[in-house]
């Protein structure tokens, strides 16, 4: 391998960061809601399924990223957020647990 080279394209440090500027924001504002700990739970677990998601783009296109690809790591967690706090809390009440 070539010194200086990389796996995967330098199309997704730009977005990387973006994408992480995003969590961190949601994390401190979800941090400062006063229910318990539940929306930072809840974060907690969009956030896990959003690196997963980073991962498997980054290993299904690793050197030709499209754009919808760059869009969707850049900006993607904020709708994942969003649906994951309704589906967590409407399987939690379900359940019994909240």
């Amino acid at each position: 391998m070539n010194q200086g080279s990389t796996i995967v394209s330098p199309q997704y440090g730009r977005v990387l960061g973006r994408g992480a500027a995003v969590i961190s924001l949601v994390c401190i504002m979800a941090a400062l809601v006063l229910d318990g700990g539940l929306t930072v739970q809840v974060t907690l677990i969009a956030i896990m399924g959003y690196l997963g998601g980073v991962t498997a783009v980054a290993c299904h296109r690793p050197q030709s990223p499209s754009r919808f690809c760059l869009m969707l790591i850049a900006w993607g967690f904020v709708p994942l957020w969003l649906a994951v706090q309704f589906i967590a809390r409407y399987a939690w009440t379900a359940m019994g647990r909240l």
